[in-house]
C-alpha cells in the first residue's frame, strides 16, 4: 500500500511540476541562410539558398510552408504584420508589398545606407552616410511630404557631425537605436516625435539599442562598470528598459557579452550570449529572457536536432521565434521555433484532483 501511495504522490508531483518546466520548441528548418525578422502570423524574412551557391532574399509563410523568392539583389532585414519587408538595393531603400518600391536614398546621403526595421504603417528606420564618414539614423514616413518622406533623427549629443543609428520602430513611430553622446561614447536611445531619450548604461561607457515594442519598452546591450576597452574585455549584458528603469538581464554563465535580437509585446527577449565580443560565431548561443530569467535556447529544443542555435533574431506575441543556427558541418541555417503546447491550468487541476482522490482511496483500503 505504501508503494502505491508513493507512486500516486509521485505522479501528482509530476503533474503539478509541468507548470514549472521551461517552454520547449519544435524546429522548422528554413534552409541555409539567415533569419532577420518575424511577424504576428509567424512569417519569417531573411536570406537563403534556393539553389546551391545562390543566396536570395525570402519571405516564408508557415501553414502553407511556402516561400517568396525576392531575388539575389535584395535581402530583407525586417517584416511587418502585413507581410511587407524593407531592405536595400545598393544605397536605395526598398519596400516590398508584393511589388518592389524604391524609396530612394535617405536625405540625399551616401554609403553606407541600410534599412533595418519597419512598422505596419510602412514607416522605416535605418542609417545613412551624410558625408565625412558620419552616419545618421533616419525615419521614412510615406505620408510625410517633406524631404521625400525622410527625417534625420539627429544625435544625442546635439552635434551634427556625431553618429546615430536607427534600429527599430514601433506602431507609434517611436525609434530605438544608438547615438554618440557628449564625450564620444555611444548610448541607446528612444526617439519620440523629435525628442531623444538617453537610456544610459550599466555604469560602463557604451550601450546599443536593438528593439522597441509597442509599449515603448526597449532592449539591447549595455556595458557594466567593469567593462574593458577592447572587445575581448568588454562586459556587456542584455538590457530591458521598462519606460523608467534599465534592467540588467545578464549573460549566460561564463560569458561576458550578450545582446538582444528582438522582443515581443509581452517583454520576452531573444538574442545571443557569447564568451566575449571578439569570439567567433561558433561560440555564440541563442538565449531567451522572460520573467527575470535568461535561458540558453539550446536547452529548450531536442538534443538530437543536429543544430546549435547561435542567435535569436525575433519573437512574436505568440512566442514563435526566428533564429540562426549552425549544423554539424558548421553551415548556418535560418530556423523557425514553434512553442510546444503545454497543458491548460484547468486540466492540470483536474489531473491533480484525480491523483489526490486515488491516494485517499488507497489509504482507506
Amino acid at each position: 500500500m505504501r508503494i502505491r501511495v508513493a507512486c500516486a504522490a509521485f505522479a501528482l508531483a509530476g503533474l503539478l511540476s509541468v507548470r514549472c518546466w521551461a517552454q520547449q520548441y519544435t524546429i522548422t528548418d528554413l534552409g541555409l541562410g539567415n533569419a532577420t525578422g518575424i511577424n504576428a502570423s509567424g512569417q519569417v524574412s531573411g536570406s537563403r539558398q534556393f539553389s546551391p551557391g545562390v543566396t536570395s532574399g525570402f519571405i516564408y509563410t508557415p501553414g502553407t510552408n511556402s516561400y517568396v523568392n525576392l531575388g539575389t539583389s535584395f535581402f530583407p532585414r525586417a517584416i511587418n504584420d502585413l507581410g511587407q519587408v524593407c531592405g536595400n538595393s545598393g544605397n536605395d531603400v526598398l519596400f516590398y508589398d508584393g511589388t518592389f518600391h524604391d524609396v530612394g536614398v535617405p536625405l540625399g546621403g551616401t554609403s553606407p545606407c541600410k534599412a533595418y526595421n519597419l512598422n505596419n504603417a510602412g514607416e522605416i528606420t535605418g542609417q545613412v552616410g551624410i558625408g565625412g564618414g558620419v552616419v545618421h539614423g533616419f525615419l521614412y514616413n510615406p505620408a510625410n511630404p517633406s524631404n521625400n518622406g525622410y527625417t534625420d533623427l539627429g544625435t544625442l549629443s546635439g552635434v551634427s557631425t556625431d553618429t546615430c543609428y536607427g534600429s527599430s520602430i514601433n506602431t507609434a513611430g517611436q525609434v530605438e537605436g544608438d547615438s554618440t553622446v557628449t564625450g564620444g561614447n555611444t548610448h541607446a536611445y528612444i526617439w519620440t516625435n523629435g525628442v531623444m531619450k538617453d537610456l544610459g548604461t550599466f555604469g560602463g561607457p557604451d550601450s546599443s539599442g536593438i528593439h522597441v515594442n509597442d509599449l515603448a519598452h526597449a532592449t539591447g546591450t549595455a556595458q557594466t562598470s567593469a567593462s574593458g576597452t577592447t572587445p575581448a574585455t568588454w562586459i556587456s549584458h542584455i538590457f530591458f528598459w521598462d519606460g523608467t528603469t534599465l534592467h540588467d538581464c545578464g549573460a549566460l554563465a561564463g560569458d561576458s557579452y550578450a545582446n538582444a535580437g528582438g522582443m515581443n509585446n509581452h517583454d520576452v527577449i531573444v538574442g545571443l550570449s557569447i564568451l566575449n565580443a571578439a569570439a567567433s560565431n561558433t561560440a555564440s548561443r541563442a538565449v531567451i529572457y522572460q520573467n527575470g530569467t535568461l535561458a540558453n535556447l539550446n536547452t529548450l529544443i531536442t538534443p538530437s536536432s543536429g543544430f546549435t542555435l547561435v542567435g535569436g533574431t525575433g519573437i512574436n506575441d505568440s512566442g514563435l521565434i526566428c533564429a540562426n543556427a549552425l549544423d554539424s558541418g558548421g553551415q548556418q541555417h535560418a530556423l523557425l521555433l514553434t512553442p510546444i503546447a503545454t497543458p491548460e491550468p484547468a486540466m492540470l487541476g483536474l489531473a491533480g484532483v484525480t491523483a489526490l482522490a486515488t491516494i485517499r482511496r488507497r489509504r482507506s483500503s
